[in-house]
């Protein structure tokens, strides 16, 4: 894998983010949009109805918040992945994938107590590990992995490539705080961007460990040899 290294660049891959936005904007701005909208609605309609009820009805309301932002983060993903491989066929349909939210959810607990417990030791062992399972939700939802199975996965594919991957998440985090310096609006532009070039980077870094080794010279196949006779003296 690492004589595959080159074939991860910071700036390529946010560029291929850019670019591939810029194919159908419009589509991907709405469908963001939408996802944001429920998202934004879901946490204001049930705040009203927890500060307004009884402690049991908060507790719900709680419950059914959490279940949607899950839905939502899980839905960005697939948004992100299915822009990356095809925007011209993008769809709000593409938003709902419930069949990874027990994945998903599980691998978003995992991977924040991992990071979490890295932060507090020395900040240092906590950036590595954000970095480490970067890919973890991407792959739950490509490959339909396990939480377990999917950060193993992570920690495999970002080896060898854990500096580039650490400046493309702080370039993402720069991106994005222009964007919600353009009066929040430039999120619908940046967040598009962050995500599929996240993808991309996820897209080329596998694509770059099923590879064949080029440095390697595939063998001749031997032919069988034929049992010889031997002859009585």
């Amino acid at each position: 894998m690492n004589d595959m290294q080159h074939t991860l660049s910071v700036s390529e891959v946010l560029t291929f983010g850019w670019r591939r936005f810029i194919e159908a904007p419009w589509r991907v701005v709405l469908i963001l949009a939408a996802a944001l909208g429920v998202s934004i609605a879901s946490s204001y309609i049930l705040n009203e109805i927890s500060q307004g009820g009884s402690t049991a009805i908060s507790v719900l309301a709680s419950i059914a918040d959490f279940v949607v932002q899950t839905l939502v983060g899980v839905g960005l993903i697939a948004l992100a992945l299915n822009a990356h491989d095809d925007i011209e066929g993008l769809k709000v349909s593409h938003l709902w994938a419930p069949e990874h939210f027990w994945r998903y959810l599980g691998a978003t607990i995992l991977t924040g107590i991992v990071v979490l417990i890295g932060f507090v030791l020395l900040i240092i062992p906590g950036l590595v590990a954000m970095t480490m399972f970067m890919f973890t939700p991407y792959i739950v939802v490509d490959a339909g992995m396990g939480p377990i199975e999917a950060m193993k996965r992570s920690r495999d594919l970002t080896k060898g490539h854990r500096w580039k991957l650490f400046f493309l998440i702080l370039a993402v985090a720069l991106l994005n705080l222009l964007g919600a310096i353009a009066f929040l609006v430039g999120l619908l532009i940046t967040i598009p961007i962050s995500v599929i070039a996240i993808a991309h980077a996820y897209r080329t870094l596998s694509n770059s460990v099923h590879a064949p080794d080029p440095h390697t010279t595939p063998q001749e196949p031997t032919t069988p040899q034929e049992p010889t006779t031997q002859q009585g003296v």
